[in-house]
């Protein structure tokens, strides 16, 4: 083995799953942002049609070379009444390792909390991009790829995430009515308080990825 090979660093692989080009082309973003030395990130979409299963399927796959992050959307679940289908998918998922990180309606809630707390019990993802197209947030947002590339969210965002999208999916977190299924949900924070975490190679090494540092 070389010097070189010796003193290179270990990467630590990390897949993140998402239904659609949103979570791929933000995480993309995040990753060419950062250009972490520690953690191979990998965005990745489902091979076939991005539903919950397709991510779950995805992620299973790919979760013995990876710690994998799975990102579902909750509103088709909801409002197709397959609840029960996917959280026994969800548990054979968790079981393997994979986290499974919930979003309702959809990962847009995410952006809609870099800019503002709401607890509005939304049904459909249109009635989020509706509020984050408002004036001072993502104005004439949408799920295209042109908009998304332009808007390069992760990067132009990043000091409201730290500053205010964390702290206001934390705080739906600990509001969420029990039966209430269209309460606002951004698990996605989980995340990131992992990702920028200091020990977050070490949490990563021990599993602990959500303990207090």
């Amino acid at each position: 083995m070389s010097r070189q090979s010796r003193n290179r660093k270990e990467r630590l692989r990390v897949a993140l799953i998402g239904e659609g080009q949103t979570e791929q082309i933000y995480f993309t973003g995040v990753k060419g942002n950062d250009r972490p030395d520690d953690i191979d990130l990998y965005p990745s979409l489902p091979r076939k049609k991005g539903t919950y299963a397709n991510v779950l399927d995805e992620a299973i796959r790919l979760c013995g070379d990876y710690t994998v992050f799975a990102l579902i959307d909750m509103d088709t679940i909801v409002n197709g009444g397959n609840s029960q289908e996917y959280y026994t998918a969800k548990k054979k998922a968790t079981d393997m390792g994979i986290i499974v990180l919930e979003n309702y309606p959809c990962f847009e809630i995410w952006f809609l909390l870099h800019f503002t707390f709401t607890g509005r019990p939304f049904t459909r993802c249109d009635d989020v991009v509706t509020e984050l197209r408002q004036a001072g947030r993502l104005e004439g947002y949408e799920k295209s790829r042109d908009f998304l590339m332009r808007a390069d969210i992760y990067c132009k965002h990043k000091e409201r995430l730290t500053a205010h999208a964390i702290r206001n999916a934390k705080q739906l977190e600990t509001l969420r009515p029990l039966d209430n299924v269209h309460f606002p949900r951004a698990e996605v924070f989980r995340f990131f308080e992992w990702y920028l975490a200091p020990d977050r190679a070490e949490r990563l090494k021990t599993g602990n990825l959500f303990s207090c540092p």
